[in-house]
């Protein structure tokens, strides 16, 4: 187990705390529990947070996980202009899921795997159905 302390100034041009600080001492690591203490310092706001982090690295699917390349070109491009509602739909129900949950939306599922997904896509109303139904019983939902 491994305890971390960050301290976060408010942002004005952002109007919230800056969230690299939280993220880079998150990345990859279970958050077994978060204490938070508001504070203000010069009558700025400030956020104390002090996170309990397992001792190992944690990913839900550890062995494809791997940091996106800023230089690759854009998911989306990668795809037919007819797939694109698709495409932005399942990211959609993905980062509303991950906010609902309370989990980084890579840790549901990735732009390239709904790529994939989009790709491998059944042509017609027979086929989508029968994939929606191994897809959903696939996830447990």
């Amino acid at each position: 187990m491994q305890v971390r302390v960050i301290t976060m100034k408010y942002n004005e041009a952002q109007q919230g705390f800056p969230e690299e600080a939280l993220q880079r001492a998150t990345f990859g690591r279970e958050v077994l529990s978060v204490n938070e203490h508001f504070f203000m310092f010069g009558n700025v706001p400030h956020l104390t947070l002090v996170l309990t982090l397992g001792d190992a690295p944690h990913y839900d699917n550890a062995e494809s996980f791997r940091k996106r390349d800023p230089n690759a070109p854009d998911p989306e491009t990668l795809i037919p202009e007819s797939a694109i509602p698709y495409y932005r739909a399942l990211k959609k129900w993905r980062n509303d899921t991950a906010k609902d949950e309370g989990r980084p939306a890579y840790a549901i599922a990735r732009n390239t795997q709904f790529v994939e997904l989009v790709k491998a896509a059944p042509k017609t109303p027979a086929l989508r159905s029968k994939r929606r139904r191994t897809w959903r019983s696939s996830i447990g939902r």
